[in-house]
């Protein structure tokens, strides 16, 4: 009984594991499950920039998680794979991630570098202009794959017949 007790129960998990796979109500919350971790990672870092007083450390401890968490993001929408061979949804969600990495890599020391000078005295109208013309030129370029992904997965969502919330 054990003996086939065991196979049985392995056959049962592969083949629900297989319908997950290629079920696209599921393939898409796996892709906005992701998206929804990178956003609240960063949001939760733009916060704390905009806080009175800047606590530097926990600045950088949620600037090192926000990064981590866009780097497993990626990993985790690599490793699902196309949907039936269609990556259309897939590489929009890859670009997006990998455009967070880089604004996040490469953009975001320069934001946390003028959050840290807003108390100071030196911090007057031309540094006020540079700090918002920053945010707004970090938003732009986040912009500038979200709304492919968007787009991508509101095609998804119209060619596997799913309802998008």
């Amino acid at each position: 009984m054990k003996k086939t007790f065991l196979p049985v129960i392995l056959g049962l998990l592969l083949a629900i594991s297989a319908c997950n796979q290629s079920d696209p109500v599921v393939y898409n919350d796996k892709i906005v499950e992701q998206y929804k971790a990178v956003y609240n990672a960063i949001d939760s870092l733009d916060n704390l920039l905009y806080e009175d007083e800047l606590n530097e450390d926990l600045v950088q401890k949620q600037y090192d998680f926000a990064v981590s968490t866009v780097d497993q993001a990626i990993k985790k929408i690599k490793e699902l794979g196309a949907f039936n061979d269609d990556d259309n949804f897939q590489t929009a969600a890859i670009e997006y991630f990998e455009r967070v990495k880089d604004v996040l890599e490469n953009d975001y020391p320069e934001l946390i570098d003028l959050s840290k000078r807003l108390e100071s005295e030196d911090f007057d109208e031309d540094a006020w202009d540079s700090y918002f013309d920053k945010i707004d030129e970090l938003y732009d370029k986040l912009s500038e794959k979200e709304d492919p992904l968007f787009d991508a997965q509101w095609d998804f969502a119209s060619k596997y017949g799913i309802t998008i919330k």
